[in-house]
């Protein structure tokens, strides 16, 4: 809440190189997007859910973490080039990504997720930004 939502990532991502053996590029805007505070806090969850679970299962060398902003939304992608899984296996647990499904659809968003054996996961999350559109309607307004 202090922080800002692109200062408390470059927080995570720093703690992750800390404690990793992996290396992680950033993609993050100078500055905070124009979010609801729920909205950001949304998108730092799934960015820590991500990086946790590429830390506990990826045993990945490389992961790739993007933060943009369109007119209406706000997409967020993570990718890893570890050991990937089968999304229609059932025995992969999925506590992690269940976490983030709801919260993606909680804010009415959409989640990609692209994984196969050994072929690393993509995360992508793209989340309708209200507050710009909000925005934008009261500096339109006569």
């Amino acid at each position: 809440y202090d922080l800002g939502l692109i200062e408390a990532l470059h927080a995570l991502i720093e703690e992750f190189r800390q404690s990793e053996e992996i290396e992680i590029e950033a993609d993050l805007p100078a500055t905070d997007p124009a979010l609801g505070e729920e909205l950001s806090l949304s998108l730092f969850r799934i960015a820590q859910e991500a990086l946790t679970n590429i830390r506990k299962y990826a045993h990945a060398r490389h992961v790739r973490l993007s933060l943009r902003q369109t007119a209406d939304a706000v997409e967020l992608s993570i990718a890893d080039d570890g050991l990937g899984f089968d999304p229609d296996c059932h025995k992969v647990a999925r506590h992690g990504l269940a976490g983030i499904k709801h919260r993606v659809f909680t804010h009415g968003g959409r989640l990609d997720l692209r994984a196969a054996p050994g072929a690393g996961v993509t995360i992508r999350v793209v989340l309708p930004n209200r507050a710009a559109r909000l925005s934008e309607r009261a500096s339109t307004a006569c």
